[in-house]
């Protein structure tokens, strides 16, 4: 029976990405990376590449990594998405 949860090898603690307009912006995301004794089954949610995010100020990103025993280890990640006009941070 494995009690050991999978180790979190890489995980970036944030994502800056400028942006001046209220539009959605595409922001790269970088994945994390996992190990795992027994071998990771399942990311939860499924790692991704990217997502289009709004003007955001520290929005949280969870990804969960499961082996099969159900261990798991989480990289939690922060997005910024705005700019800074005149000395000052604009997030919407």
């Amino acid at each position: 029976l494995d009690k050991e949860k999978p180790k979190v090898v890489f995980c970036p603690d944030r994502i800056f990405k400028v942006s001046f307009t209220n539009s959605p912006v595409w922001v790269n995301i970088t994945r994390p990376v996992f190990t795992d004794n027994v071998g990771i089954v399942k990311y939860d949610p499924p790692l991704i590449d990217g997502k289009y995010f709004t003007r955001v100020e520290g929005r949280n990103m969870d990804f969960d990594a499961v082996d099969a025993e159900g261990n798991w280890a989480r990289c939690n990640i922060k997005v910024f998405v705005g700019g800074m006009v005149n000395r000052e941070y604009i997030v919407h």
